[in-house]
């Protein structure tokens, strides 16, 4: 088994990943390329290329196939969504995804998407003026993008889940009747809602 320092190339549930820096930036892409010594050159190949055209400001196609970008995996979501969901949620999450994960991330590779671009999301819904509910489902409708991306091996975690337990939706507090207030109300009650406050 290679390792990763030795070849840039490791295994992501049977397929390649490479590695590569531009720059201080790290990169990383889920290639469709089976994890096997052959696989493993191809790959290397590949990733050598990227250095060399981060490096020469080129940007040529060698003949694999890349992952989608977030845009094409949340039309695809999208369309499966369809045949399951009424037209208005579907609409509700179409807007979500577009004017927050589209906007931002939309031509991004969804392999090389990380936590510090969704927090980006996340700050633009504050800056709107969005609840922490709100924020919520943003964030539901891009996590169900990348659950989708694992399903179809592109991706092996969700970056959603790594911001959305930092988005605290406050409890509602419960203010319930005294019993003053209770003896008001209580002879307006018909006779089954009086056995819930008896």
């Amino acid at each position: 088994m290679a390792k990763i320092d030795e070849t840039g190339v490791r295994n992501k549930r049977g397929k390649c990943e490479i590695r590569w820096y531009e720059g201080s930036i790290r990169r990383t892409e889920v290639l469709t390329i089976k994890y096997s010594p052959t696989g493993i050159q191809q790959a290397q190949k590949i990733r050598a290329h990227k250095e060399k055209a981060w490096a020469t400001g080129e940007d040529r196609e060698i003949g694999f196939v890349r992952a989608p970008t977030f845009n094409q995996m949340a039309q695809k979501y999208l369309d499966d969504l369809e045949l399951t969901t009424s037209r208005s949620s579907l609409l509700s999450i179409g807007r979500r995804l577009e004017n927050y994960w589209n906007h931002h991330l939309g031509a991004h590779v969804i392999s090389q998407i990380k936590k510090r671009e969704i927090l980006e999301i996340v700050r633009t819904c504050r800056q709107n003026n969005l609840s922490p509910k709100s924020i919520r489902n943003v964030l539901s409708a891009g996590s169900a993008v990348f659950e989708l991306a694992i399903i179809e091996e592109w991706i092996t975690e969700n970056p959603t889940t790594l911001v959305s337990k930092d988005v605290k939706v406050p409890k509602k507090k419960i203010d319930p009747f005294n019993q003053d207030e209770m003896d008001q109300v209580f002879p307006f009650l018909n006779k089954t809602d009086r056995l819930f406050y008896s």
